[in-house]
């Protein structure tokens, strides 16, 4: 079976950057679906995605 999670929460770093560069930018964002097995979702969720 798949499994699905939401995570939402990030470093307050993180969302003080993305807020600034949403508003210094024109262009829509988007929702962005990734889908991955789960040995790699340690490295992901520590690292993110790169």
């Amino acid at each position: 079976g798949a499994h699905q999670f939401l995570l939402a929460n990030s470093s307050p770093q993180k969302e003080e950057q993305w807020v600034a560069h949403a508003r210094s930018t024109t262009a829509p964002s988007k929702v962005v679906f990734h889908g991955t097995t789960m040995d790699r979702m340690h490295a992901i969720l520590s690292t993110g995605l790169q």
